[in-house]
């Protein structure tokens, strides 16, 4: 990890900085996370980004599988700006059996 963000090569979505500022327990948790920003290439939507992970999650509905939206999202900024997701969610799987998006699993 420490070579990618030498090397610039960590994004991340504002989605996911709202999702940890949402889950941040401290205003000085919250801090740290809008510092983050500073700390890597901010990726964000594209024209079309929520109706096209509409239709990740209705694909992935008619399989069976419910992944929230906000997921749906994620996974669709990682395949436009063709990103990796490193997660601890195993349920990006199920979002990688519809779109073509490297995952690094870092549970391993």
């Amino acid at each position: 990890m420490d070579k990618w963000m030498d090397e610039g090569r960590v994004c991340i979505p504002e989605i996911v900085l709202a999702e940890l500022i949402q889950g941040a327990k401290t205003e000085a948790e919250v801090k740290a996370v809008e510092e983050l920003r500073d700390s890597f290439l901010v990726v964000d939507l594209k024209p079309g980004t929520w109706i096209d992970a509409g239709r990740v999650s209705r694909s992935l509905r008619k399989k069976g599988k419910t992944i929230h939206l906000t997921d749906c999202v994620i996974g669709m900024i990682a395949f436009q700006h063709k990103c990796a997701v490193l997660t601890f969610d195993a349920h990006f799987a199920d979002i990688r059996s519809v779109l073509n998006i490297e995952l690094i699993d870092v549970k391993n």
